[in-house]
């Protein structure tokens, strides 16, 4: 079943967008594109809160800034690849896991159950309650 959506992606964080019936420009700053994604009942997903040594390559701008983003956000992600970022179970925020497909390699990595019907209403539903959504390790 595909779905639209669109990346928002800068290098201190990114933003996954789902079902947008309408193109919002990335030139915005992120509480319009929120305030944009909210109006066309999209669901924001945000990216894992990874601190890397290298602080150019860190995706922690929409964590460490939580309290002005937070209400905007239906879902973080919880695990990419091989890691789990337990602060975002902490907060009791809704999650989901990722592979962050970049290679083919990466498929292998932790995935999203939901249960749930299959259309979008339901899977944003589901999503944004937290309700029916476990995580699996998918290994070859």
């Amino acid at each position: 079943m595909p779905i639209r959506g669109q990346l928002y992606f800068t290098i201190y964080t990114h933003v996954l967008i789902i079902d947008i019936k309408e193109f919002i420009p990335a030139c915005m700053n992120y509480e319009k594109i929120f305030l944009e994604a909210r109006q066309q009942d999209a669901l924001i997903v945000a990216c894992h809160p990874h601190h890397m040594s290298d602080m150019s390559r860190d995706t922690l701008f929409l964590w460490n800034n939580r309290g002005k983003y937070a209400k905007y956000i239906d879902a973080w992600e919880i695990a990419n690849r091989d890691d789990v970022f337990n602060v975002i179970s902490l907060e009791k925020y809704p999650y989901i896991a990722n592979s962050d497909f970049h290679k083919a390699r990466h498929i292998y990595s932790w995935k999203t159950l939901l249960n749930c019907e299959k259309n979008i209403d339901s899977i944003k539903k589901c999503i944004r309650h937290n309700k029916g959504v476990a995580i699996t390790l998918f290994r070859n």
